[in-house]
């Protein structure tokens, strides 16, 4: 299997940034977190891809990076090594708190317990992970329980930071990183998760977060957000038409309107019958 490609300034760390990424493969959550579990996933999900969106940013732009300081690749070697070392020192709490707890009604949860829409996104994300490291699989390797939902949390917070670091000691590769995330998002619009992905977003890729939203705007023909009707106003949110519906047209966007008291609001296009209006 070929490693994960990360050479900076002539310097090879694909081993140490494979140990990284994979790190995000080994853990398993346990049924403590109940119905955060899924969220959880995917939040996992998020920081995963966006380490693989930096590195290949990073490779695709050798121009800008092939002469980097020592010092720079020493960052990145320690900041990878960090990560790597807060999943060994949550893995160790983990053991700690199942030992204290004798072990007792801590089940892991499975990839099969994830509703349909979860699921469907989790396996896209993968996917895209694996595809930007040109691999075809995770390493197959013991993977730990987290059982406690604040360690998680905590795990998380710590490795956002540090996600930020690595794109702060290149910025020169960020407008490469927006470009990869204007792709991933055109990947993911269409798939049915993408809304349980982006209220899991609570920013471990706030990139990803805007490329999407900007891609679902992008479908929409129109947007009608927070409009108020009241009293006896009449109003259609939509357009009108003299001939037939066409397939395959794009929609409108509706969210967050209100109507109240006598008004009379109809949402959509008309073609020529059951207007409000006449």
């Amino acid at each position: 299997m070929e490693l994960a490609g990360l050479v900076i300034g002539g310097v090879s760390l694909a081993g140490l940034f494979t140990t990284c990424v994979d790190c995000f493969e080994y853990i398993q959550l346990g049924r403590q977190f109940g119905r955060s579990y899924q969220t959880a996933v995917l939040r996992l999900d998020l920081l995963k891809l966006r380490l693989s969106r930096w590195a290949s940013a990073v490779n695709d732009s050798g121009y800008c990076v092939s002469v980097q300081s020592e010092d720079e690749i020493v960052k990145v070697k320690e900041v990878l090594g960090q990560i790597i070392e807060l999943f060994h020192e949550t893995k160790k709490r983990s053991k700690k708190f199942k030992a204290s707890d004798g072990g007792a009604g801590h089940d892991i949860r499975a990839e099969v317990d994830l509703d349909t829409d979860f699921e469907s996104i989790h396996l896209k994300m993968k996917d895209l992970a694996l595809k930007r490291q040109n691999r075809s699989s995770f390493a197959k390797r013991a993977s730990w329980a987290l059982h406690e939902e604040k360690n998680f949390n905590r795990l998380i917070e710590d490795i956002e930071p540090l996600a930020r670091d690595l794109v702060d000691i290149f910025p020169a590769v960020q407008e490469q990183q927006r470009q990869l995330s204007v792709q991933e998002a055109k990947e993911l619009q269409a798939n049915r998760g993408v809304v349980v992905l982006q209220d899991a977003n609570q920013g471990e890729d706030e990139l990803l977060r805007e490329s999407i939203a900007q891609a679902l705007a992008g479908q929409a023909k129109h947007q009608f957000v927070e409009n108020i009707a009241k009293d006896d106003v009449q109003a259609r949110y939509g357009d009108e038409h003299e001939g037939a519906p066409v397939a395959g047209t794009a929609g409108s966007k509706y969210e967050k309107n209100e109507a109240s008291g006598k008004a009379k609001v109809q949402y959509g296009d008309y073609y020529g019958q059951g207007s409000i209006f006449r």
